[in-house]
């Protein structure tokens, strides 16, 4: 994608069109401290909207200068943007009414200055990136150096990583030979007897499952779940499905089936010859 060049306009504040379903919702409380900080400072964060007027960032903003009845306000229009695009700017990063507060990010992404008492992480690594040494390195090390580091309180703060194993040194594999973390694991197929017990504030459920059952057959029975089986291959369904990645030589062809040789140990012959 092409460098973007970004210019700040002044626009009518009568012509911006706040957005009926922006996710923030700001009181008069938040809307007055706005204000103030705009009369004493200036209006430095311009409101960002569409080709349209609409205001995508900067809700609050526009509240406040109503109330100090300015009639132009400083603005980015973001025309390149898609409807998908601009809905995911909109909700990536905001605060409730208490405060509170998230932000969305990726991998790699820059969190310098941000920091949160939760941080949830879904599948950080692609099925397709699995097997390259340089992205597990790379999603590791940055969870490593960046993400360990923004819980602000690292004594009650808690870190939740969700994904399917892909690699024995995926994320997951990496965060397992360090102490200190919990694993949540329902292979799809039970490799032996399973007894769960699951306790909330209206009582205690126990659920049971016996090896070489299936997780959930009634929408995945153990027939569709074998025949997955065979079309992936043990290594694939085993990290998928069962969420217990196997090492290379684990799959269809087995690695110990290659053998070498040296010239006095050469069988008197072979049964096939195959050069590439």
């Amino acid at each position: 994608m092409k460098d973007q060049m970004l210019n700040i306009e002044y626009v009518g504040l009568s012509t911006l069109k706040l957005n009926p379903q922006n996710p923030r919702v700001h009181t008069k409380k938040q809307i007055a401290r706005l204000a103030k900080s705009i009369q004493t400072f200036g209006f430095n964060v311009p409101i960002i909207i569409d080709s349209s007027s609409q205001v995508i960032a900067g809700h609050g903003r526009v509240l406040a200068c109503e109330q100090l009845r300015l009639k132009e306000v400083p603005a980015v229009r973001v025309e390149h943007l898609s409807k998908e695009q601009i809905q995911a700017f909109t909700i990536h990063d905001f605060k409730t009414t208490r405060n509170g507060g998230r932000l969305s990010t990726s991998v790699g992404g820059v969190l310098t200055g941000r920091g949160g008492d939760f941080i949830t992480m879904d599948d950080p690594l692609k099925p397709d990136e699995a097997y390259s040494d340089t992205q597990r390195g790379a999603v590791n090390d940055w969870f490593d150096h960046t993400v360990i580091s923004r819980l602000d309180n690292k004594a009650k703060g808690c870190i939740v990583l969700i994904m399917q194993r892909l690699h024995e040194d995926d994320l997951v594999g990496h965060l397992l030979s360090q102490p200190g973390w919990t694993i949540l694991r329902f292979p799809a197929i039970a490799e032996e007897d399973e007894t769960h017990t699951i306790v909330t504030p209206y009582g205690s459920t126990i659920h049971t499952r016996r090896a070489g059952e299936a997780l959930h057959p009634e929408r995945e029975p153990i027939e569709i779940l074998n025949g997955i089986k065979r079309i992936q291959g043990e290594s694939n369904f085993a990290s998928q499905y069962q969420q217990r990645p196997a090492p290379l030589g684990g799959g269809l062809v087995k690695l110990e089936w290659f053998k070498t040789y040296t010239p006095h140990e050469l069988p008197a012959e072979f049964e096939l010859i195959l050069q590439s």
